[in-house]
């Protein structure tokens, strides 16, 4: 399509597919945006997934709204290891339950803070069935995108399916929070697995960011403070109130900012190890308490 074209979109024929596709609808809809109201606000620098409404992440739909952080591909890093380790935490809780009277003591509690619209929270619900599930941001619209994106993602357990027999069903809870702040005590030293892109854009890399993140999504998605590890860092300290024993805290951020996060965190009686993503520009920095 020219105008995309014109404008610089890399993607140019696959957007216009996307557009072309959100201006169609269902056939029983009259209510769909014309195709020249969509290209123009795509022209005019709107993201392509607040403008249509979803983002594809990791084969998900998940549902955006205009004025809420689009979730990044790279997250899928982050997502991936969340599920692992929910899984783990699934397997492990569960060979040491023996009866119907344990099942709320081997749901592993999985918390997505600075959640945005769900996405690891979304993967977690679509592959580890059975658990305690909670979203976490300042953003309420943001909060409301994810519990539904999540609810919809939720793993169906079928009756009768032998490796699944006597899960229980995920629970879902959202909460808005500043950082951690906000969470019922009731959560204290019980988190298995808290997952989490906090803003760590440093403010003085605004000029690096693309106009459509500057103009469409929440500043306070994006930067975390002068080195962009203020929430970072806040996260990290505020955790060792929730998590459990045996918790992890996994946090994406830049590899420029590993050593200093990894210092703090030790600082903290924190053992850490680094998951470089493919872009060999983002990092998953694993977190636990020392043995």
């Amino acid at each position: 399509m020219p105008a995309l074209r014109a404008a610089g979109c890399v993607f140019a024929e696959d957007e216009a597919a996307i557009l072309i596709e959100a201006a169609a609808g269902p056939d029983d809809d009259d209510s769909e945006p014309n195709l020249d109201e969509l290209v123009a606000r795509r022209v005019s620098g709107e993201p392509l997934e607040q403008i249509v409404g979803w983002v594809d992440f990791s084969g998900m739909r998940l549902s955006v709204q205009p004025g809420v952080f689009v979730p990044r591909q790279r997250t899928a890093l982050l997502a991936a290891h969340a599920v692992s380790a929910a899984q783990r935490m699934t397997d492990s809780r569960g060979n040491r339950a023996g009866t119907d009277a344990d099942v709320d003591a081997v749901r592993p509690v999985v918390l997505e803070a600075f959640c945005g619209v769900g996405p690891v929270g979304s993967a977690v619900a679509g592959k580890v069935p059975g658990v305690d599930l909670h979203l976490g941001d300042a953003q309420v619209e943001a909060l409301r995108c994810a519990v539904e994106n999540v609810e919809r993602h939720i793993q169906t357990i079928q009756p009768g399916d032998s490796a699944q027999v006597g899960e229980p069903d995920t629970i879902v809870t959202g909460h808005v929070l500043d950082c951690l702040h906000g969470l019922s005590d009731t959560l204290r030293q019980s988190v298995s697995v808290i997952a989490a892109v906090p803003p760590y854009v440093p403010e003085t890399a605004a000029d690096f960011l693309p106009h459509e993140a500057l103009d469409f999504e929440p500043s306070t998605a994006l930067f975390g403070g002068r080195d962009g590890l203020d929430l970072v860092r806040r996260l990290i300290a505020e955790s060792l109130d929730w998590l459990a024993p045996d918790g992890v805290l996994l946090i994406e951020l830049g590899q420029g900012q590993v050593a200093s996060a990894t210092g703090f965190a030790t600082e903290r009686g924190l053992e850490a190890r680094s998951h470089l993503g493919e872009d060999e520009q983002t990092v998953v920095l694993e977190l636990r308490r020392r043995n």
